[in-house]
């Protein structure tokens, strides 16, 4: 049963990492995110990025899609993690 979940919620879990990635929106039309008492929600959207040169220097590594590879990674953890529990 452990593995059961453990195996669900790394899939779950991927699932909703690619959509996400892929810029689709997860959640439905009518719930929003909970900005609680928030006096300056998404004031994020006008960062400047020159303001952070490290960012910059990484873009291209940072817009790489490597969903594929971390999904299988994270996989044989998980294996690996299944395997060692069973032969405990």
């Amino acid at each position: 049963m452990d593995a059961y979940k453990a195996f669900t919620t790394f899939l779950i879990g991927s699932l909703l990492l690619e959509v996400a990635a892929h810029g689709e929106d997860i959640l439905s039309v009518d719930e929003t995110l909970n900005e609680g008492e928030a006096t300056i929600p998404e004031q994020d959207a006008y960062f400047d990025l020159q303001q952070a040169p490290h960012v910059c220097r990484m873009q291209d590594r940072l817009s790489q899609d490597t969903t594929a590879q971390e999904f299988e990674i994270g996989l044989e953890a998980l294996i690996d993690r299944i395997e060692r529990s069973v032969s405990q």
